[in-house]
Formats: C-alpha cells, sequence, structure tokens
C-alpha cells in the first residue's frame, strides 16, 4: 500500500502542546490511526473504528464528555483538528491525476495572450516553471481539482505501484490549467517550482510517467494548535473571550447604563443620525467603541443591519467624538488598527465595499487580504484599489503565467489602519505582525457552520 499521507503528516505538522504530544508520540499514536482506517473496510474514519479499546481511550472517551472548563474544551476541539487532519490524509494517499508526463518546454502553450493579463501592479516574481500534460481521464474535470497556486506533489506512477516507503517528491504549484483545444485531448498544467528542482527534471524521458497528489492542509492544523495553545495559557485572554456571569455585577451594570444614557444623546444627537439607526444599534455602536478591554457580540438575524452596524462603529473607532464628563480625564487614545474576519471571500468583499461607500477612510489605509489561490482575472473590480497583485513570469522569457493577489511588505501592512480579510488567511498576517499589533478585531459569522 502506498502511504503518502504518512511521509506528509510528519514533515509538516507540528506537534501539540496541550495534550502533552511529544513529537515521537504523537507519530505512533496518529499514523497508528491512520494504518487501522486504512485497513478498514471503509477507508475512512467511522464509529466501529473507534470502539476498539486503545482508539475509544484516546479519542472517543475524551470526544464524548462534557467540557467543565476552557482546558478541556480546548482539548475536545484539538481532538477534532487532528481528526479533520487524519481524514485529509487518508484522501492524499490516493493521487488526484495518475500517468502525467513532464516538458520543460511546451510550444503549443508557452505562447499565452498578454492581452490577458493586468498591468503589473507590484512588480513580478520570477519562477522557473515546468508543464505537466495530463492525458484525458473519463468523468475528471481538471479544472474542478485545482486551484489557483495550489501545492502538490508529483511522485513517479512507478514508485506508486511499487508501494515505495521512500519515493521521491516533487513539490510544485499550479499556475494556470490549459484546456484541451479538442474534446479528450490533453489538459496542460504550467505549474512554479524552485529552480533547483526544475534541474532535476532536466533530460527526464519524455515518456515517464508521474503521479499528482493533493497534500492536506497541515498548515491549518498548526494554526489551530497554536491558537488554542495561546488562549489556554492567556487568563485574560479567557476571560475576554468566555464570558461568565457574577452575581455581583448589579452595580458595573446601572453605571454601564448611566453611561451609555448620557454619551448616546451627543453620539447620535442629530437628526440625521437618529434616522440611520434604531435603538439596538445605537446601543451596539456605543458598546463597541467604547474605551474598554473586553468582549461584544452582536447578534441578529439575516437582513437586520449587522453589517451596516459594524461599518458605523468602525467609522467611529477611527474618528472618536470630543471627550465627554465620562473620559475628560483618560488618556488619549492610541491609533486604531482595526482586523476585520469573515467566514468567506463574498462576505469579506461585502464589508470591504461597505466600508469604501461611506468613504470615511482614505483607500491607502485599507487592505483587502486575498489568498493566492483566489482567481486574480475573476476579481471584484471595486476592490482594486485597496488589494495588491503580482505577476509570476517565467524565467526563461517575458511571458506572464499568471496574476495573483499578493502582500505588500511588512512596512505597509504595519500602517495600514484596516484589513480585511477571511478567517483562513489570518496565519499569514502572523509573519508580518506581532501580538497586540490590533486594537479592535470583528470577527463575521463568529457561529458559522
Amino acid at each position: 500500500m502506498f502511504s503518502l499521507g504518512n511521509l506528509i503528516l510528519i514533515q509538516q505538522l507540528h506537534p501539540g502542546e496541550i495534550l502533552d504530544i511529544k513529537l515521537h508520540q504523537f507519530s505512533q499514536t496518529i499514523c497508528g490511526l491512520l494504518n487501522k482506517a486504512r485497513c478498514s473496510g471503509s477507508k475512512a474514519l467511522n464509529e466501529e473504528l473507534f470502539r476498539q479499546p486503545e482508539l475509544n481511550e484516546r479519542f472517543l472517551s475524551k470526544l464524548s464528555r462534557f467540557p467543565e472548563n476552557v482546558r478541556k474544551g480546548a482539548e475536545k476541539f484539538e481532538i477534532f483538528a487532528y481528526l479533520h487532519l487524519v481524514q485529509e490524509e487518508i484522501e492524499a494517499d490516493m493521487p488526484v491525476v495518475q500517468n502525467v508526463t513532464i516538458s520543460i518546454n511546451n510550444e503549443s502553450t508557452h505562447g499565452l495572450d498578454r492581452n490577458t493579463i493586468s498591468n503589473i501592479k507590484d512588480g513580478k516574481k520570477l519562477k522557473s516553471i515546468i508543464f505537466i500534460n495530463v492525458p484525458y481521464q473519463r468523468n475528471l474535470s481538471i479544472k474542478d481539482k485545482f486551484a489557483t497556486m495550489i501545492p502538490v506533489h508529483l511522485v513517479r506512477t512507478k514508485e506508486v505501484e511499487a508501494a515505495s516507503k521512500n519515493p521521491k517528491l516533487y513539490k510544485v504549484y499550479i499556475a494556470k490549467v490549459i484546456s484541451p483545444s479538442q474534446n479528450k485531448g490533453t489538459t496542460t498544467l504550467i505549474a512554479t517550482l524552485e529552480a533547483k528542482i526544475k534541474k532535476e527534471f532536466e533530460g527526464i524521458n519524455a515518456n515517464e510517467k508521474f503521479s499528482i497528489f493533493i497534500p492536506p492542509n497541515a498548515d491549518a492544523t498548526n494554526s489551530i494548535l497554536s491558537s488554542l495553545k495561546k488562549v489556554v495559557e492567556n487568563r485574560d485572554l479567557v476571560d475576554k473571550i468566555f464570558i461568565y456571569f457574577r452575581n455581583n455585577n448589579t452595580a458595573v451594570i446601572n453605571d454601564y447604563n448611566r453611561e451609555m444614557n448620557y454619551e448616546m444623546t451627543s453620539m447620535f444627537g442629530n437628526n440625521s443620525a437618529q434616522k440611520l439607526f434604531n435603538q439596538k444599534q445605537k446601543e451596539a455602536i456605543f458598546s463597541m467603541t467604547r474605551s474598554v478591554n473586553t468582549t461584544f457580540i452582536l447578534y441578529g438575524p439575516p437582513g437586520s443591519g449587522k453589517t451596516y452596524t459594524i461599518v458605523e462603529a468602525i467609522r467611529r473607532l477611527l474618528d472618536p467624538p470630543p471627550r465627554s464628563f465620562f473620559n475628560f480625564f483618560s488618556s488619549l487614545p492610541p491609533t486604531k488598527k482595526i482586523l476585520i474576519c469573515t467566514p468567506s471571500n463574498l462576505a469579506a468583499d461585502a464589508i470591504a465595499e461597505a466600508i469604501l461607500d461611506q468613504n470615511f477612510v482614505s483607500e491607502s489605509d485599507i487592505f483587502r487580504l486575498m489568498s493566492s489561490s483566489r482567481d486574480a482575472f475573476g476579481r471584484n473590480h471595486k476592490l482594486e484599489s485597496i488589494t495588491r497583485t503580482t505577476n509570476i513570469y517565467s524565467n526563461e522569457s517575458d511571458e506572464a503565467v499568471r496574476q495573483i493577489y499578493d502582500i505588500p511588505p511588512k512596512t505597509e501592512i504595519m500602517a495600514f489602519k484596516i484589513i480585511v480579510c477571511t478567517l483562513g488567511s489570518t496565519p499569514k498576517l502572523s509573519k508580518y505582525l506581532s501580538p497586540g499589533h490590533f486594537s479592535h478585531i470583528f470577527v463575521d459569522e463568529v457561529c458559522y457552520q
């Protein structure tokens, strides 16, 4: 049995520390689960598999218990993250496409139409490229399988068939899919790769067959484990995220209501502001813009104006009102840095558009962070001024292979007042920004299913 999943798992995953799993213990436990799932009839994780005593104790028994505290809840969530990755590892054992060939030069596809490439906004990235020739395979849509700039592994088909325990993996990124000119023809994948890897393909037999594997997203699991660890170890963060009701908070609530009633008179005193928002929306805006270090949950059905309310709160955070009796003696507020996260690109685009439509912040102060795998050709042109794109060029010519979304330098990232992105893209920001950089973080659809 060819087990590519095991190889990728050990290379990419950083063991968690919440469950005190060391590297060798983790390898034995997870790889053991992988192997048992592979040998099962369904080749998948199921309840029957977890009924086995050793797996029941390690996984199922912990998942069935109600988490009585934050640490136990984090442990339970961590197990879910591991199991999700294990399922991806099982799926990674099967090649997406088989019997492809590799060529260094491909005259039929090398001349790309320059008119389809937009103007370069932030320079270009030089990459070595190869051409992967995919023969026609019935009931297989190649374009649906490969997102832009998705990483894949090329493995010689003979090593797959021989169930090699130590196959040679070639990591490349799919930059463009060129459909065949005729039905049942060959599809060409243009892939970028490091120059040193490309040298290994020079002089390759044109008839040598390779298989393509899509690796699991271990980076996402690493990000989850890292976030869980930070939450569990930070008491202040726990208190902010998991709000507990206290019986002795009557005086605090009374003070809060008194301050809110006083402040809202000045916040929404003019007639135009009075008409734009209802009472609950005004209270939410006041609560989100207070100079306090806490968490606020905005809840409402679709169409109730949540996005509209959030945009107004952001506007007021960046342009705070004059000091009042309650905040006159407080220090001047620091520069506001706002992060807005959403579960989908559609939601992120919508809130970015809403902010631009209100015109309270310069376009140079807001950045819509996009995943490099999102198709830049089909982008929302209303957001073009707040995104960054880069053309990928081949080292061998001046032809643009692909236009992708990019991230500006660290100095620019740090200067933005507002950054809008999906939850899945937030780990990218950790490479540029230190913890505590953002003064306010908005998470849209926090209970999104």
